[in-house]
């Protein structure tokens, strides 16, 4: 790391803002103070131009709802209701006793351009839950385009658990009445949402690794 001292370079010495790099050439590089630009005052001599506090670390979240909100588009998550506490669906995937159900829905005779999606979360004991539903406009919107949309609700709250839970590890059983769809997320990329795929397009995955995900078929 370079260190710069007040310059004495002849002519320079009674100058503000004048600086010239110290003799020691191998002192270890320290992360602080602010961030700079400098430009060329003379042979050997710097000045600075200007300069900008160092950003704040970012706050890491406390909860998945803090993820959540994090990523915006919370539209999605105005009717969630939850029942326990903020930590008890990664506790229940830890013990490999969680559950998750979704159903998509789509009525061509009342619209035709609007599904929807509804799931929920649930523990063993069945003495916890988290409920949600919402519906998207869509001019492409169908019965599997809802489908996917409870499944996809479902791989964003597991991630944001992930995210929050990076150790964890365990198991969470998901159903659903659409076995083409249950198939279509396990190919999904891990850490995003894959983008430009249309909905009859095959998805690639997109839950954190360690949460291992089993899908179910179930007759609902």
């Amino acid at each position: 790391m370079d260190v710069y001292v007040p310059s004495e370079v002849p002519g320079f010495t009674r100058r503000p803002n004048c600086w010239t790099r110290s003799a020691p050439m191998d002192i270890p590089v320290e992360d602080n103070g602010i961030i700079c630009t400098v430009k060329d005052a003379g042979l050997a001599v710097k000045s600075i131009c200007s300069y900008a506090p160092l950003a704040p670390l970012p706050t890491l979240p406390a909860t998945f709802w803090d993820v959540l909100v994090g990523w915006e588009c919370t539209w999605m998550w105005d009717s969630l209701q939850l029942v326990g506490d903020m930590n008890w669906i990664a506790e229940s995937i830890s013990a490999n006793e969680c559950i998750a159900v979704t159903d998509g829905s789509f009525i061509r005779e009342v619209r035709t351009d609007v599904c929807s999606a509804a799931f929920f979360f649930e523990s063993a004991d069945k003495n916890c839950k988290l409920v949600g539903a919402f519906p998207e406009r869509s001019e492409t919107a169908n019965a599997y385009r809802g489908e996917l949309l409870g499944l996809m609700a479902i791989h964003l709250i597991l991630l944001a658990i992930n995210q929050v839970n990076p150790d964890l590890r365990g198991n969470i059983v998901i159903y659903s009445d659409c076995e083409k769809a249950l198939g279509s997320v396990e190919g999904l990329p891990t850490l995003k949402i894959p983008t430009k795929y249309k909905h009859w397009s095959k998805p690639k995955i997109f839950t954190n690794s360690p949460i291992h995900i089993s899908q179910n078929f179930v007759e609902m």
